[in-house]
């Protein structure tokens, strides 16, 4: 099952975050971009936004800082991350499945 993310319409905080599976994942001088389209539309909404590993956690962690602009509509979304790694090959993940990011409307 899909893990769902949710914040409020026109919130650019928190950020999402994003763990990796495998402990043992190397992303020394990895670059890391963040997509994410509207499951209604389709349009992608973000894409390959600059994203970054997470310094200071136990397991491997990706990370996108939201944009103004990036949940100005609420609704449903999928998302993934793309890491490059230092030897030039390329990751999504999650690799199964998207991650789910609900934008919910704001009360003002």
């Amino acid at each position: 099952m899909s893990e769902t993310f949710t914040i409020k319409r026109n919130d650019t905080s928190p950020a999402i975050r994003w763990e990796l599976e495998d402990p043992d994942t190397n992303l020394v001088g990895a670059s890391v971009v963040f997509n994410m389209k509207n499951t209604v539309t389709g349009a992608l909404v973000i894409d390959r936004g600059t994203a970054e590993v997470v310094e200071g956690t136990d397991r491997p962690t990706l990370g996108y800082n939201w944009a103004e602009g990036d949940t100005e509509v609420a609704g449903l979304y999928e998302a993934e991350f793309e890491i490059t790694f230092a030897d030039e090959s390329v990751e999504t993940t999650p690799n199964s499945e998207n991650i789910v990011v609900k934008v919910v409307v704001d009360l003002g």
